[in-house]
């Protein structure tokens, strides 16, 4: 959950709209926003190009109970954020007594409507007390001020238990709002079968699609979705109406560590992208832009957590992880 990459001097993008494992469908990389034909369903696959999905014509808002947050689970400041840089050199932590945090990831600027992303559902093997470990897709605006994201997270202190679990959070105004129910603005579809902070450890082994998509109808509101299932949505109204459109994305591996700067934790399987049964992240798709997909990668501690392309021909589509520093 809890970062905002340096974005550089470019005008960014974010947003994750994708189609879900079973009901994949497919499409352009990059499609309108009005494009949403019905599609024969196919499995997902990293080679997926995926379609925008509607949002439920009915459905029941409801508030979903908040769970308690960790001391790490309280993402950087906008500063702390602002001091960090894609150099692989940079160290664990602005500050020098945590909490600190390692990145793999993937990013572009790009204007959209929305974007989604294939991700491998994984249980880390090892997660330390007083860390965890997460795969998120993030949307922004320019600034990196105002931010939706969806992922997966193994976090014994924030859970209670060992499962990987489905998150989402959100800044508003540079100001973090917390993981789930925890985060007053998240309004739930109710009668899913899944909810913001469910367990997803009966799907760890698949490929489920996560996605955001910004749509003025039932209500203005960022949407999320986790394998074709509409969750719920942040409104309009959390950022007074001002952030409507993303202008940046990113599909990231984080290790959070609330003292330890040296954590022996996994990140994705435990495995580096280059060895055998790394975790995944792809198909990234956008919805109402004109900018094809491309990611520009990188990891602050490739000693420790690597990224690498899923393979030599595609940039929409990462391999992550490592075993950290044990």
């Amino acid at each position: 959950m809890k970062k905002i990459l340096t974005r550089g001097t470019a005008s960014f993008m974010a947003a994750v709209v994708m189609a879900a494992g079973i009901l994949g469908a497919y499409g352009p990389a990059s499609a309108g926003a009005s494009a949403r034909p019905v599609m024969p369903k196919r499995a997902l696959s990293m080679n997926s190009k995926l379609r925008r999905l509607p949002v439920p014509a009915n459905f029941t808002p409801s508030r979903l109970s908040a769970g308690k947050n960790a001391a790490k689970d309280n993402p950087r400041s906008l500063a702390q954020v602002s001091a960090r840089s894609s150099s692989a050199s940079l160290s664990p932590s602005v500050t020098s007594s945590g909490p600190y945090y390692f990145y793999a990831q993937g990013q572009q600027a790009a204007d959209n409507e929305g974007a989604g992303a294939a991700f491998d559902i994984v249980s880390p093997g090892q997660v330390v007390s007083g860390t965890h470990s997460l795969a998120e897709l993030a949307l922004s605006n320019t600034s990196g001020s105002n931010v939706v994201e969806i992922g997966i997270n193994k976090d014994p202190d924030l859970y209670g238990d060992t499962d990987t679990h489905l998150f989402v959070f959100s800044w508003e105004n540079s100001v973090p709002q917390g993981y789930n129910g925890g985060n007053l603005n998240w309004v739930d579809a109710s009668g899913n079968s899944i909810d913001a902070g469910s367990s997803v450890v009966a799907d760890v082994g698949t490929l489920k699609a996560l996605q955001w998509q910004h749509e003025t109808t039932p209500v203005n509101a960022w949407w999320a979705y986790y394998n074709g299932s509409a969750i719920g949505y942040f409104p309009d109204t959390a950022w007074s109406n001002t952030f409507t459109q993303s202008n940046y994305v990113q599909l990231f591996g984080e290790i959070a560590s609330t003292t330890n700067a040296s954590p022996c934790t996994d990140m994705g399987t435990g495995a580096f992208p280059s060895g055998t049964g790394p975790a995944r992240m792809g198909s990234l798709t956008y919805f109402g832009s004109a900018t094809t997909p491309s990611l520009a990668i990188s990891a602050d501690h490739p000693s420790q957590y690597n990224v690498a392309y899923n393979t030599a021909t595609t940039t929409r589509s990462i391999r992550y992880g490592g075993p950290g520093y044990c």
